[in-house]
């Protein structure tokens, strides 16, 4: 038993015999992870005690690696775990390994996409913990990095929409052009902001606390931002296409000779709730359902609600994802459950099927206060709750264990204020 006062130690006598054993790096790590959340941080000791640890729990996860066993299943395993203690650059790493292994499956394309997301929300201000009080200063740099994130994320996931891919994955289509929806949103967004054109009040201008007034800058040897010599040259044009048009931001990321707008862009798309619900070993079958504050309970038998829920295709191979969106979240609490009916890929490295949760609040515009919902005949009269001025990426993995049994995963909370808490569950709730 790993003891809280004494991990790194207790590791150390335990590594050299167990030199061999995946489950074991996973293990130890997941106990030193979980003890660095525990800790409540009050001073800047505290702080850097925290960070230390999720930087020690990284290195027993990558031990994984070194075991040179080329398995898809556990290296998602590791990306997933580098991506919950922080080290997004290390995920991209494995998550790009596994689609040189894995290209012929969707989820290889999705990940990367997924975690390029999440990292460019944190570049640009938000904070994967539920703070949405927190900004950032967006240095050249940065704004160059957020911009690739965007570009890369929506070749990854334009991939994934236009590949012909195997019959258990049929439908991926749905979930990826959500994904691609949100990313073409963010990065235009993004350059909108950076290009000065729109003053407006917008989600952006509370997302971003930029450094330099003006986007049309250039930089010098200390990396800062300075004006440029003559106008008309958009660092965030050259950024991401030097051919497209500076006057029309709307199509910039949207990669429209693969998909054309026409068929398959959706003007003012706006989400106020995403759960995305996938897992890590293939030929399973795992159900999303959510809870709704109302006790209303939205699954593959009712995929619509009273307040505007929905659900995407129950995929019961694969690594899914089933998706529940809703445009206009109200107050209170989204309860997560998953329930695990098989999996016929059980990993002998890592033991067990991982649920992996990908929850996104606030993808679009403050909500008003109050609203009527008809549905099916159905009214009802809630408290609309109020988005968090910048978009939350909120990553959780759970173990399941239990076959056919429900389990609750995650709970998000929203109210009228623009505050949202997300908390981990992983208890049966049958």
């Amino acid at each position: 038993m790993l003891l809280n006062s004494s991990l790194m130690q207790t590791y150390t006598d335990l590594k050299d015999s167990h030199q061999q054993s995946p489950s074991f790096f996973m293990y130890c790590a997941k106990i030193v992870l979980d003890f660095s959340d525990e800790i409540e941080v009050k001073t800047q000791r505290e702080d850097q005690i925290r960070k230390l640890l999720k930087t020690f729990a990284a290195q027993i996860c990558t031990n994984c690696l070194e075991l040179n066993l080329q398995d898809v299943q556990m290296m998602r395993s590791v990306g997933y775990f580098l991506i919950k203690s922080g080290e997004m650059v290390f995920a991209f790493d494995v998550l790009d390994r596994i689609r040189d292994l894995a290209p012929v499956e969707p989820q290889s394309f999705l990940d990367g996409a997924l975690a390029r997301y999440m990292y460019f929300l944190n570049l640009t201000g938000t904070i994967g913990d539920g703070d949405a009080s927190t900004t950032c200063k967006l240095s050249k740099a940065n704004a160059v990095m957020a911009v690739e994130m965007v570009k890369k994320a929506v070749e990854l996931t334009t991939h994934a929409i236009t590949h012909k891919w195997a019959k258990r994955f049929d439908e991926i289509e749905w979930p990826a052009l959500i994904l691609l929806h949100l990313l073409e949103q963010a990065g235009n967004e993004l350059t909108i902001y950076l290009e000065g054109k729109d003053h407006q009040p917008d989600i952006m201008q509370h997302r971003i606390s930029i450094v330099a007034k003006e986007a049309e800058m250039n930089t010098t040897a200390d990396d800062t931002l300075v004006p440029s010599e003559r106008r008309g040259n958009s660092i965030v044009t050259k950024m991401i296409d030097p051919n497209v048009p500076t006057t029309n931001n709307k199509t910039k990321f949207w990669p429209s000779v693969d998909l054309p707008i026409d068929d398959y862009h959706v003007d003012n798309f706006k989400l106020g709730l995403v759960i995305w619900l996938q897992w890590d070993t293939d030929h399973t079958d795992i159900d999303l359902h959510v809870q709704e504050p109302n006790g209303n309970e939205v699954y593959y038998g009712r995929r619509q609600s009273p307040i505007g829920g929905n659900l995407s295709k129950d995929f019961t191979q694969g690594y899914g994802p089933e998706i529940y969106t809703l445009k206009a979240p109200v107050c209170g609490k989204y309860i997560i459950k998953a329930k695990y009916y098989a999996s016929h890929q059980e990993s002998k490295l890592t033991g067990a099927t991982n649920a992996v949760l990908w929850t996104l609040v606030g993808c679009g515009s403050t909500v008003e206060s109050s609203n009527t919902t008809s549905i099916a005949n159905e009214k009802v009269h809630e408290q609309k709750a109020v988005l968090p001025n910048k978009p939350i990426a909120l990553f959780n993995t759970v173990q399941l264990d239990t076959h056919k049994e429900k389990m609750n995963v995650f709970q998000v909370q929203m109210d009228n204020t623009g505050k949202v808490e997300g908390q981990l569950l992983g208890q049966s709730s049958e």
